[in-house]
């Protein structure tokens, strides 16, 4: 029941190694039950009449069992070659497929990102505020973040999991409420989504994917809230009330 998850030419090599392995166990104990047996014979007979006699056809025996001892054994690592390189075909294609997954979720705006790793820069929420951050490193035992203050590089925080969000590029959709970098900034801000992805590069840190968001409270001093264009890894879904 155990094998049935695996492939059919993995499990095929499995089945033949676990005979591999039962077969070897028989000949090697039939092995040493022989030489014990004929060394205690011929212990026996040297006492007896002071020499071994003719004991060819027994040597004979011995070597056979320890050619097909040695034999098992070279068959069982050729067997485990296989099994290695089965392996390493299995393991390329689930990469591949888990590749082609996370392209499919990407472009439906369903990909988690998951841990972050060092050098990452990522939403990090200090107290009740969300600011943007760069991780120095990670926990994993602990599932505890050191993570850098993007405007102050001196200054640091040691945040739970719970409190860091990778940044990443989301698709967001016109009326969307986020949570948004304001312009000239660290800090996210509540904002509503008033168009989507298009490209900005050039004088705007390098090729980018951008939206326009209106931020809460942002009225100017004739009333009107303007569109202020974001980069989209500088937008994060607001997080539920539990984090």
């Amino acid at each position: 029941d155990s094998l049935s998850g695996l492939p059919n030419d993995l499990r095929r090599l499995v089945e033949l190694m676990r005979d591999l392995d039962k077969e070897g166990t028989s000949v090697s104990k039939e092995l040493e039950d022989t030489e014990k047996k004929v060394l205690s014979e011929l212990k026996k007979r040297q006492r007896q009449t002071g020499n071994l006699g003719d004991y060819t056809a027994v040597k004979e025996d011995i070597a056979a069992k320890r050619r097909r001892a040695e034999q098992m054994v070279d068959e069982k690592v050729q067997v485990s070659e296989q099994m290695v390189d089965l392996c390493d075909v299995h393991l390329t294609r689930l990469q591949q497929d888990i590749r082609r997954f996370e392209d499919y979720l990407r472009a439906n705006g369903e990909y988690s990102a998951g841990v972050a790793s060092a050098g990452d820069q990522v939403a990090v929420q200090v107290e009740e505020e969300w600011i943007l951050g760069r991780v120095w490193e990670y926990d994993i035992a602990a599932g505890v973040y050191t993570v850098g203050d993007e405007d102050e590089a001196e200054k640091t925080f040691q945040v739970s999991d719970a409190h860091i969000i990778r940044l990443e590029q989301l698709k967001l959709s016109k009326g969307e409420e986020v949570l948004a970098v304001y312009p000239d900034t660290t800090s996210f801000y509540p904002a509503i989504v008033t168009s989507v992805s298009r490209k900005m590069g050039g004088a705007l840190a390098g090729d980018s994917s951008f939206c326009t968001v209106q931020f809460h409270d942002d009225e100017d001093d004739s009333g009107i809230n303007p569109d202020r264009s974001v980069k989209i890894l500088h937008i994060i879904r607001p997080p539920d009330e539990g984090n």
